[in-house]
């Protein structure tokens, strides 16, 4: 990111950010859970700013894709040994 702020792009979007630790597609995912992990980004956020850029950041939650290992080794399902978590997601929406 901050190359692209040096380069000049005007806006730099994050990645897929979780917001749950279980909300997380693999467990090399961005996530914002936890207080520890403010400051890192901050960091990255203010040197951008300084650069002229301006950050965005996409948050999500994973559903039924979470528990996953990272693309690099699969992205088959974890299993218990590996540290697998609880799955929660919606099959169906109701809409009034």
């Amino acid at each position: 990111m901050g190359s692209r702020a040096t380069g000049g792009v005007g806006l730099i979007m994050v990645e897929t950010t979780a917001v749950t630790s279980i909300g997380r597609i693999t467990p090399g995912d961005l996530g914002l859970w936890d207080d520890a992990q403010i400051e890192p980004l901050a960091r990255i956020v203010r040197f951008v700013r300084q650069q002229g850029a301006v950050v965005g950041i996409q948050l999500a939650h994973a559903g039924r894709k979470a528990s996953s290992n990272v693309p690099l080794l699969g992205g088959s399902p974890l299993t218990p040994e590996q540290g697998a978590w609880t799955i929660y997601s919606c099959t169906k929406l109701n809409w009034i």
